[in-house]
């Protein structure tokens, strides 16, 4: 595994440049941004990389359960760590996590070792012989040729990606970080459909049994016959024989804020995504959407993307305060020590800190179920009281808008108010 890992990090670091940036990353909506502000988490990650070194400090931790067992609403515990790869130290590189708050450090890289009860020892103990590689493929075809339950698919239609219209047929634009930026819109129908396996169609067989079934499934096409009047019930039980519901579409949108010539290119800003995604895994819905530009839109930089999450919501990544490193702030780095690990933190193994894991997981599920036995519907507190009423708010201002199709959208004003995100408040819109 780490052998596999280390060729990735360090494509991905390598030939990024020496700069400095924070990749702000939160959560909103346009109809829920109350709630979603009150309840959602956001943090900043401050990026630095100089030469085959990357640096990326954060703060958010997870959820805090000792504040979930006093309150229904969600805190979230925050504690100072890092994300700190060397590059130039070749096969025994490492993405070393740093923990500030307990003074420890894991390799990211390093493999766990089995233990007793694992799933790999339990399979080495068996009597029957272990499947080949040919054996195991054939095995998992049959069990999805077997299988006979309707699956969901989801389909694109009228995928289109241009410039946001401004007044009088003008471009928007925004000003993001003092950089102006033009704003796109990347917009598709989704249909969810079911799709059967099979489909009546002989699949463990020849081909030609195959070919036959499907010609007696074309020519003994089944039908409902119209309901006559002896079926029809007063009591309003009988079977419905309209016509089946046209198929609803769902119209999702994706912005982002694109600058030309931005000193970091959009493949670069993917790579480092794909480090980030080891902290944070909604990176890689915005990743995706980065990716994009790496073949189609090089000259263009997305220093702001919001793509849909479920329902209204969506999640928002902005790269702010970049700056490159000359010479000076280079070797300032490096002989500061900033990309190496304290000599006095403690090196902790992934057995270590699985196990510790695995302790907080328990933990947190005993006072998770200690609240639910503690809750008393009748004694209803005053916050969630207060959240009862701006739900049922939403609920009412939102009623009524679901005729026709279901459309997404984001709001372009940028509601953060966190003190690390003062630069926000700059970013308004201009129409040309």
């Amino acid at each position: 595994l780490a052998r596999e890992i280390r060729p990735e990090m360090a494509r991905a670091v390598e030939g990024v440049g020496d700069f400095e940036t924070r990749a702000a990353w939160r959560f909103g909506s346009r109809v829920l941004a109350p709630l979603i502000k009150m309840v959602a988490p956001r943090d900043a990650y401050a990026v630095t990389c100089v030469g085959k070194k990357l640096r990326i400090d954060g703060e958010l931790r997870g959820i805090d359960s000792e504040a979930l067992v006093r309150s229904m609403m969600p805190k979230w515990r925050r504690g100072k760590f890092s994300l700190i790869y060397d590059g130039d130290a070749g096969e025994r590189a490492a993405l070393w996590f740093v923990d500030h708050e307990s003074r420890e450090v894991v390799n990211a890289m390093e493999k766990p070792t089995r233990r007793d009860g694992d799933d790999a020892d339990a399979a080495s103990t068996s009597d029957a012989p272990p499947l080949t590689e040919e054996e195991m493929i054939d095995a998992i075809t049959d069990a999805l040729l077997a299988e006979g339950a309707a699956k969901k698919k989801v389909r694109t239609e009228g995928f289109k990606f241009a410039p946001v219209k401004g007044w009088i047929a003008g471009k928007a634009s925004a000003w993001i970080g003092g950089r102006k930026a033009e704003i796109w819109e990347a917009t598709a129908k989704l249909a969810r459909e079911t799709v059967a396996p099979g489909g009546g169609f002989k699949l463990d067989g020849s081909f030609e049994e195959y070919v036959e079934s499907a010609n007696d499934a074309r020519e003994n096409v089944v039908t409902r016959a119209p309901l006559g009047e002896s079926s029809k019930d007063k009591s309003g039980l009988n079977i419905d024989d309209s016509k089946d519901m046209p198929q609803r579409l769902r119209k999702m949108s994706a912005r982002c804020w694109l600058v030309r010539d931005f000193p970091l290119k959009a493949s670069q800003a993917s790579q480092i995504l794909d480090v980030l995604e080891r902290a944070n895994k909604n990176a890689a819905h915005v990743n995706r959407v980065v990716k994009y530009w790496c073949s189609n839109h090089e000259n263009m930089f997305p220093v702001k993307i919001q793509v849909p999450l479920m329902l209204t919501i969506y999640a928002q990544v902005q790269f702010k305060d970049f700056k490159a490193l000359d010479k000076r702030a280079r070797e300032a780095k490096l002989r500061d020590g900033f990309f190496e690990i304290p000599s006095d933190y403690r090196v902790k193994s992934v057995d270590e800190m699985l196990a510790e894991v695995e302790e907080r997981a328990n933990r947190d599920m005993e006072r998770i179920e200690a609240l639910d036995e503690s809750l008393d519907v009748d004694n209803e507190t005053e916050e969630i009281r207060q959240l009862r009423v701006e739900l049922e708010r939403l609920a009412k201002n939102t009623s009524g808008e679901d005729e026709g199709d279901d459309e997404y959208e984001f709001d372009d004003d940028d509601d953060d108010e966190d003190e690390d995100d003062e630069n926000l408040d700059a970013d308004r819109m201009n129409v040309r």
